[in-house]
């Protein structure tokens, strides 16, 4: 206890050294004034961080114990972590699927764009498939062949190429279709 009022003390003293020498080197005007602010609000926490850490204590125990008196009982340790966390899991896990989803996206319209040569349509849906992920591409390009057609085999083969290499992943883990423009679809996988 002795030791860690000293190494308090000790970082308390340097932090105001160093904190009045940085004020010290301000320039003389209205600025100064909220740097002896800032300054004071810097030493006030310092000051206080100790008394806080004692007072708070461990968040995650308190909020075990918390959950374990909103529930009415004891032994919800032994039951799994608290409910408002393991709902915070998921909402984390939800937010993480998201990004995961728009970076597929957005890879795969630029693999698209790399190939066609111009922006197009582009769904992407991720699934899993015998513990792997694969993905299901969805591409309808703004062009026509001039027969009533926007896609061929070739086509379809060079964006399940394409979106693969962008993707870094095999290219038989990415199903690609190409619609036409009659509703028609041409699929390669």
């Amino acid at each position: 206890m002795v030791e860690a009022l000293s190494e308090w003390g000790r970082r308390l003293v340097l932090l105001v050294i160093g904190l009045s020498f940085l004020e010290l080197l301000a320039p003389e005007n209205e600025l100064r004034k909220f740097i002896r602010v800032f300054v004071g609000l810097l030493v006030l926490a310092a000051i206080l961080q100790p008394l806080l850490s004692l007072s708070v204590g461990d968040p995650l125990k308190t909020a075990q114990e918390l959950e374990d008196v909103l529930a009415g009982g004891e032994g919800a340790e032994e039951a799994g972590p608290p409910s408002g966390l393991m709902r915070l899991e998921k909402v984390r896990e939800r937010q993480a699927r998201a990004l995961y989803q728009a970076a597929l996206r957005w890879r795969t319209e630029a693999a698209v764009r790399e190939v066609l040569g111009t922006s197009a349509r582009v769904e992407v849906q991720a699934r899993e498939e015998q513990g792997r992920e694969k993905l299901r591409v969805e591409v309808q390009p703004p062009f026509d062949d001039g027969r009533g057609r926007r896609s061929s085999p070739r086509l379809a083969a060079a964006l399940q190429a394409a979106v693969a290499e962008r993707l870094g992943i095999a290219p038989e883990l990415v199903s690609v279709e190409v619609r036409a423009g009659g509703g028609g679809v041409e699929e390669d996988e």
